[in-house]
């Protein structure tokens, strides 16, 4: 089936993403920086669906910049011994304390009516966490940050085996 986890990389996830919403960002003159550093780190993931996740959150960054006078949008990974993350950060105005606290909640959405029904964030974190991974909001960030932390899939998989030899 299409929905059968397979190994691929962090930079197909996000091409994937920025496929479905490049043109919008450029139609609105909006700057997509995409930090190349470890992009060919592999998770073994759903790719279709972390796919929605990023441009979920591409999607709430375009809404969020798209009438400043000098947008941007940001996408840069980081790594660490076991997760990698995937950083979506915009030139927003961030994300005020009373709204964080809610914007995980099913059906919580800042969008005017209409535009949303406000499953966003809370559909998305569920499906970041049946990867083994978490999705947040940084909010030491100055602008508005989201975070993806997926589990790396490490070489050949069996290094669990020796380390439980150890």
């Amino acid at each position: 089936s299409d929905d059968a986890p397979e190994k691929c990389s962090v930079g197909e996830i996000v091409s994937d993403s920025l496929d479905l919403c490049k043109e919008k960002f450029t139609v609105s003159g909006i700057k997509v920086e995409l930090h190349r550093e470890h992009l060919d780190c592999p998770v073994t993931c759903r790719r279709v669906e972390l796919s929605q996740v990023l441009l979920n959150l591409l999607n709430n960054s375009y809404f969020a910049v798209k009438s400043q006078t000098e947008p941007w949008v940001k996408i840069a990974v980081t790594k660490k011994s076991k997760t990698v993350k995937i950083l979506v950060s915009d030139s927003g105005p961030g994300v005020p304390e009373d709204i964080q606290k809610k914007l995980f909640q099913p059906f919580f959405t800042t969008k005017p009516v209409g535009q949303g029904i406000g499953l966003g964030l809370s559909l998305r974190k569920g499906i970041v966490e049946s990867h083994g991974g978490t999705l947040e909001f940084n909010e030491r960030s100055e602008h508005s940050e989201f975070c993806i932390e997926l589990p790396l899939t490490l070489a050949g998989e069996s290094a669990a085996l020796v380390i439980f030899w150890l």
